[in-house]
């Protein structure tokens, strides 16, 4: 009963909608209700049984939808030939069509992920452009992006005069909007870069007030930040267009009029790019010499903070020196109140009834205080051997700033069968480097090359030294 009250309603079910909304198990033993009739219904057409057709249902279907990134618009500024412009709205779907950019190109003018770096490339019939701002050029028409930033509104209107008053008309369109966008955000690059100036030599001379010194620096350490920044930018420019320069194809490519008067399979040859050469070589010395210009500036503000951190070093050192003087000073007095206090217990000690006990005792309190004090004020400066430490560190730096000198004096006076001794060593010394030459320098530079140690050093000697150092095995000396 319940399968016929199936087949039933299998039978009386044709509407598609319905038939959608049925039950899971009811669709199925429909469906096996069905087909069991249908083959009690073959025919025998004398090759066998051959079974009835099923009637073909069709389902509904739905279209998947548009992706969020298909569906995004960008608002955009149209540029005409003769400057003229509107503001439109774009589909990611369109600038893949027309523009024959790729989709991994949509990175570049999409700034809800970031910054994303600048480039100047040709992609098929137009020219993708993200430098100072986004656009995409082609021969007869520009697109440029972020049309509701009032940046982007004010360089529109710039743009638009420099395309109407074009001094070299010769150029094709793309490379007149091409250099257009250099031209104006090397324009603003640089004012940007004046703004820095006045604000650096402002500061700068707040820096004679040593009082106000860590405020100052708090406000060279934001602007030196933003300095690093504009040479970040600065530099990523730079980049762009070297890269650009060192690629002879990228720069031919960027000819689209030329492009489109070839026949079909032909392409430009890749020295058809002087008009793109010159042109990139002009900004990028511009930009380079911008980038220079904020080297110069922020080495300026790190020079100042090293003066003002001296300083205040020098400041911290008068500070801790007083605290030591005092600190010492007390550690004396404290000494001698030892003795006071020993003698100050009311306890007999036998020196209650002499007559010089006390001016003793004052005597050598007088006299104790100061040599204690004089012996940490010797400790705290430090020792004799510390000063000799500090010698032979300035007598090495001196020689290794002279080595050349000593050299020449070892190749031209130290001969074989004579040599020098050291009183020679150091008068030769002060001949070739013109300066007095102390006896520790002589000394310890006599010793590395008296080897074995007679008191003359020979050219065999020296060249000895510097077989045993590896010199004449690497090449450096050859004999």
């Amino acid at each position: 009963m319940v399968v016929q009250d199936v087949g039933q309603i299998g039978k009386e079910v044709d509407d598609v909608g319905v038939w959608a909304r049925a039950p899971h198990a009811v669709r199925v033993l429909a469906c096996s209700r069905s087909a069991s009739s249908s083959a009690g219904k073959a025919t025998d057409n004398g090759a066998g049984l051959t079974p009835l057709p099923f009637k073909q249902r069709q389902f509904p279907t739905t279209r998947r939808p548009p992706s969020p990134l298909s569906r995004r618009e960008f608002d955009v500024l149209r540029f005409k030939a003769d400057g003229e412009f509107t503001k439109e709205k774009v589909s990611v779907e369109d600038l893949l069509k027309v523009s024959g950019i790729y989709a991994r190109d949509l990175l570049l003018l999409d700034t809800s992920h970031g910054n994303p770096h600048s480039v100047i490339l040709p992609r098929g019939d137009s020219l993708l452009v993200n430098f100072f701002v986004k656009a995409i050029v082609y021969r007869d028409r520009a697109i440029i992006f972020d049309a509701n930033k009032s940046t982007i509104v004010a360089f529109a209107n710039s743009f638009k005069t420099y395309l109407t008053s074009a001094s070299d008309k010769r150029l094709a369109f793309e490379l007149r909007a091409v250099e257009g966008i250099l031209s104006l955000g090397c324009e603003r690059h640089y004012r940007r870069l004046s703004l820095y100036g006045p604000v650096i030599q402002a500061l700068l001379n707040q820096l004679t007030d040593q009082l106000e010194g860590e405020a100052i620096l708090r406000r060279l350490l934001a602007v030196k930040n933003s300095l690093s920044s504009f040479e970040v930018d600065s530099q990523e420019y730079k980049t762009t267009m070297t890269d650009l320069l060192n690629n002879d194809e990228d720069m031919a490519n960027m000819n689209l009029t030329l492009r489109s008067q070839l026949a079909p399979g032909e392409t430009v040859d890749r020295s058809e790019h002087q008009d793109v050469e010159l042109m990139i070589e002009s900004y990028l010395r511009q930009m380079t010499e911008m980038y220079q210009h904020a080297y110069y500036l922020r080495k300026s503000i790190e020079s100042a903070q090293e003066i003002l951190n001296i300083n205040l070093s020098s400041h911290r050192n008068r500070m801790i020196k007083m605290d030591l003087q005092m600190a010492m000073g007390s550690v004396s007095l404290a000494a001698s109140a030892v003795i006071a206090s020993t003698f100050g217990m009311n306890l007999p000690s036998g020196f209650e009834a002499s007559p010089t006990a006390f001016w003793a005792m004052a005597t050598s309190i007088i006299v104790i205080a100061p040599i204690i004090y004089a012996a940490c004020h010797r400790y705290a400066e430090g020792s004799p051997r510390s000063s000799q430490y500090v010698m032979e560190v300035k007598s090495i730096d001196s020689l290794l700033a002279n080595i050349s000198e000593v050299e020449q004096v070892l190749v031209n006076h130290a001969c074989d069968d004579v040599g020098i001794d050291r009183e020679q060593f150091r008068a030769l010394l002060q001949l070739e480097t013109g300066r007095a030459v102390r006896a520790e320098e002589a000394q310890m530079l006599f010793d590395v090359f008296d080897v074995p140690q007679d008191e003359k050093i020979t050219f065999q000697k020296y060249l000895n030294s510097l077989n045993r150092r590896g010199i004449r095995e690497n090449g450096f000396l050859q004999t």
